[in-house]
């Protein structure tokens, strides 16, 4: 066999070269799923009212961003419908007191222990920007998911 690779090692050289190249490949595209397990992705809450527009808006492009292989690992969202559900409506005014902010409407969604409010697609590069701030982070923490443990939320909530 030694023979064979001395009279001839371009198909062996060839074989190590694919797979070095095929390492490289995997842990260059894949170093940030590497790095963070699904308990690390970031939650994006959205209080919402299921007929509003602006509502209806946000969840499109928040569903467009879950499509998204560049970007869907890193996130879950908590969907939490205020506008039919009195109990929700109470736990987004505890939370928007916890944050110390005023309720403008609908969307009211948090991102990075950040709230914003309303949907354009002005907001579409700060979403994006706070979900990769946060996911970056490693002194990240979900200050809100601690908050809402103390709460009955009838929600969609992401799987862990």
């Amino acid at each position: 066999m030694l023979n064979k690779i001395k009279n001839n090692p371009l198909p062996y050289v060839f074989i190590v070269l694919i797979i070095a190249i095929m390492f490289i490949l995997y842990f260059t595209n894949n170093k940030d799923r590497r790095l963070h397990s699904t308990s690390n992705k970031v939650n994006i809450y959205v209080f919402y009212g299921d007929t509003c527009s602006y509502s209806q808006k946000l969840i499109n492009y928040l569903t467009e961003l879950k499509n998204n292989n560049d970007i869907n690992y890193k996130f879950n969202i908590v969907y939490i419908e205020v506008w039919n559900d009195e109990n929700n409506a109470a736990v987004l005014k505890s939370v928007a007191e916890y944050l110390n902010t005023d309720i403008d409407g609908v969307p009211f969604y948090i991102i990075n222990n950040e709230v914003l409010q309303g949907f354009s697609t002005r907001a579409e590069d700060a979403i994006v920007e706070k979900i990769n701030d946060a996911y970056n982070d490693k002194n990240y923490h979900d200050n809100i998911k601690d908050f809402l443990k103390d709460y009955t939320v009838i929600g969609s909530y992401p799987d862990e």
